[in-house]
């Protein structure tokens, strides 16, 4: 791993104050820490965007594609590729030695990479190969105009291809999210696989701070943990990430300046909720939102009427259960009663209380256990009826695919 990768050459040399520790007694104790620490401050690490494992990418609503800028992806003219050096070579007994075998241009753009709540800059590059031949995985040695810059390591590119490569930690440029909001706008209710899956739009507000404490103008790239259906607005130009599948926000910086900048984010995403997680309240709520089409609305709340009719059952049945349980307490307690008086009641079997007590616990026991089958029974058929009435919302779907007749 290039050591460079991740520090620069000045915290790699460092005082490594870090690294010491005073110990007791005379003279000092050394430590085994990471060499030269950093002495930098960080916001807060918070994510912004990223989706629940409920949550996925909208199919059946498209506001944008921000992996449009990836599409000219690079093609293989051929599986192998043959080189040869423009000299003889030398090479003494048993030794070995480095041949540089092509030379050829490629495009590198600098910039600084922040990954959506790094409170310090990465020192980064955008390569394109702008090669006929595929660059094969290798380690890669960075040089700015000042001179040696970083370490870091590339995979391999095909024709055209492109790659984003961070080698270092820039320290000129910082980053801060001040404040996030988001909310949600639903666009379409459909009932597929026995879920409900509700199409929608996350509106983000963002408010950014940038400082670019260097004297030349800085590219900043944040990565925005978004779907690719989004649109972004706010920001000087959006990229993409194809090896990770992320959409990039791009800022360009003036020297020498700290400044804010709103962000506002639209991203078309789904989320699903089985079939017995529903509840009618939150149905009924869906009921009444203005962007669904009047087939969805009076859809949803018959829906939610038969989910009121499987709560009440489930109520009824938590009920029992309940009570099951207060039944099995008391008749492990009875039994404990006639294990500890034995032959000592001096009633006959038939006679004794405890008995008595004892077989009438387990004739309601057996009568609300019996109860609590009818339950589930009930609520299954009222559950395919809550199913019958959601299906109907894929006729919307069919009607909007539907051509006018003329």
């Amino acid at each position: 791993v290039p050591q460079l990768a991740d520090k620069t050459p000045d915290q790699i040399w460092g005082d490594h104050l870090d690294d010491v520790g005073v110990g007791t007694g005379q003279g000092f104790g050394s430590g085994h820490g990471r060499l030269g620490g950093s002495h930098r401050t960080r916001a807060p690490r918070v994510r912004m965007g990223r989706t629940s494992i409920s949550e996925a990418e909208s199919q059946e609503i498209s506001i944008g594609n921000l992996a449009d800028i990836a599409q000219a992806t690079g093609v293989e003219s051929g599986a192998l590729f043959s080189y040869r050096l423009a000299k003889t070579l030398d090479l003494r007994a048993h030794g070995s030695a480095l041949v540089p075998f092509t030379r050829a241009e490629v495009e590198a753009r600098r910039l600084t990479w922040f990954d959506g709540d790094e409170g310090q800059g990465r020192s980064a590059a955008r390569v394109v190969n702008l090669t006929g031949q595929t660059l094969p995985t290798g380690p890669v040695t960075v040089y700015e105009a000042t001179g040696f810059s970083g370490e870091t390591g590339l995979r391999r590119l095909k024709p055209r291809e492109r790659a984003f490569v961070t080698f270092g930690v820039d320290l000129d440029v910082e980053f801060e999210v001040l404040e996030a909001t988001s909310k949600d706008e639903i666009r379409k209710v459909r009932f597929e696989d026995g879920r409900l899956r509700e199409h929608f739009v996350r509106h983000h507000e963002r408010e950014y701070e940038f400082e670019n404490r260097s004297g030349a103008v800085r590219t900043v790239y944040v990565v925005l943990y978004i779907v690719k259906n989004a649109t972004v607005a706010g920001v000087d130009a959006t990229d993409f990430d194809e090896e990770k599948g992320q959409p990039l926000a791009v800022f360009k910086l003036a020297p020498s300046k700290k400044v804010k900048r709103q962000v506002q984010i639209d991203e078309a995403l789904e989320r699903s909720t089985t079939l017995s997680s529903l509840r009618s309240e939150k149905t009924r709520e869906m009921s009444k939102i203005a962007t669904l089409s009047a087939h969805e609305q009076k859809t949803l709340g018959k829906a939610a009427d038969l989910l009121e009719g499987v709560e009440k059952i489930r109520e009824e049945r938590q009920s029992t259960e309940k009570e099951i349980a207060r039944l099995k307490e008391d008749l492990e307690r009875m039994r404990g009663h006639l294990q500890a008086l034995g032959d000592k009641s001096g009633s006959p079997a038939g006679a004794n209380p405890l008995v008595t007590r004892i077989l009438e616990l387990e004739d309601s026991l057996s009568k609300l256990s019996r109860k609590l089958e009818t339950f589930d029974e009930a609520v299954e058929s009222k559950l395919e009826e809550v199913e019958a009435e959601l299906l109907k919302l894929n006729d919307a779907a069919v009607e909007s695919a539907t051509p006018p007749k003329l």
